[in-house]
């Protein structure tokens, strides 16, 4: 707040005959007045002025004073004159005061830590947060290509039922490529006896 009731006096201290100056927040609360201890002075001003209506910015002549309001962004200023001050200066005032406003707020912004989150927890929050696991191995392929060029059948026979092949990503059925193997083993070991034979 006194950061904002400086801003307020450095707009007193340019404006000869201003009476009173007020920082408002976006939805009218008081952040800074000028004189600091007096807002009391400036504010029936300013709630008159509010119950006007919306505005973002503008001047009004009320009895023997100026009335001088401008918006910007997150925040607004009032500003109570005597009449002989051009309310065009005093606008033109606010408005470097609410620049000056924006630039305290970007640096507090800028400063802030931010907020560390929650470590995860090693249980699952709820139905919809299964745990995560672990994919499955994939099998080598050094040792089950070898083996499976062999127990490849020729191109006019169709693949051994229940067979698995490489290519759909899941492991090889061990007892069915050991059949595969006897029977291959078996046809060709007849052969061999019938040229030994002949």
């Amino acid at each position: 707040m006194e950061e904002f009731s400086a801003l307020a006096a450095r707009v007193a201290a340019s404006v000869g005959e201003l009476r009173g100056c007020l920082i408002l927040s976006r939805d009218g609360l008081v952040l800074g007045a000028y004189p600091q201890d007096q807002e009391g002075l400036v504010k029936p001003a300013w709630l008159k002025f509010a119950s006007m209506g919306e505005s973002e910015k503008g001047f009004i002549e009320f009895g023997g004073e100026i009335w001088t309001y401008v918006r910007r962004g997150p925040y607004a200023a009032f500003a109570l004159s005597a009449q002989g001050v051009r309310p065009g200066l005093i606008i033109d005032q606010l408005e470097q005061l609410l620049y000056a406003a924006e630039e305290i707020r970007a640096r507090r912004e800028a400063l802030r830590v931010p907020e560390a989150s929650p470590a995860p927890s090693s249980e699952p929050r709820s139905s919809l947060h299964p745990e995560a696991k672990p994919p499955a191995a994939a099998p080598s392929r050094a040792r089950a290509e070898p083996v499976e060029r062999e127990a490849r059948p020729a191109p006019s026979e169709g693949p051994a039922p229940g067979r698995r092949t490489q290519g759909e990503g899941e492991e090889i059925d061990r007892v069915l490529l050991a059949q595969e193997f006897s029977r291959l083993l078996q046809e060709g070991g007849d052969g061999d006896e019938n040229n030994e034979a002949t």
